[in-house]
């Protein structure tokens, strides 16, 4: 876990082991495992050179990028169970659309896009990200992309807990079926 005494903030240290996915692009050159090998190694890169430099504008991405990778974190086994419990009716003639592809494709999307937040911060570091305009334009769109990875997390928690409470091979649930506290 990310541990914050007095300042003293670090990323954990545990590896995230690449997450095997039925659907296997989310644009024509980027797959789901190199999207987020990517984006949590640049977090990680990024994170490293921020935790040296301890000026405020520099802890503000650190926490930033401590949100975006327990983020990360808690929502590669989501889509993985989503994926692995629902794979069987994307090619299902009864079914026309399945929301959960939905969902874990907007997922990588948003993590596309982070990416290339990542690539620009990791690019510009040292010349740029100290002059304060720059760097608070980059860390403004990187807070928001984060936020709607918090976001989608929650919504893939929520299809993940509808997914257990139905037969979990079922799209469809009774919703006097599900208790309140999902």
């Amino acid at each position: 876990m990310v541990s914050s005494s007095s300042n003293n903030l670090t990323l954990p240290t545990e590896t995230t082991t690449p997450i095997i996915l039925q659907l296997k692009t989310i644009a024509s050159c980027s797959t789901f495992n190199l999207t987020y090998i990517q984006v949590i190694g640049l977090a990680k890169t990024n994170y490293d050179i921020f935790a040296q430099h301890k000026n405020d504008i520099c802890r503000k991405f650190e926490h930033v990028l401590i949100q975006l990778f327990n983020s990360l974190k808690r929502s590669l086994p989501l889509i993985e169970n989503l994926t692995q419990t629902l794979h069987h009716l994307d090619y299902c003639s009864e079914v026309h659309a399945n929301g959960y592809r939905t969902l874990i494709l907007s997922h990588g999307h948003a993590c596309l896009r982070t990416l290339e937040i990542l690539k620009q911060m990791n690019a510009k570091h040292i010349a740029h990200l100290h002059r304060r305009i720059h760097s608070l334009e980059l860390l403004q769109e990187l807070k928001s992309w984060t936020k709607t990875l918090k976001a989608m997390e929650h919504r893939l928690s929520l299809a993940v807990g509808l997914v257990d409470c139905s037969d979990k091979h079922s799209l469809f649930t009774d919703v006097s079926q599900i208790p309140l506290d999902i």
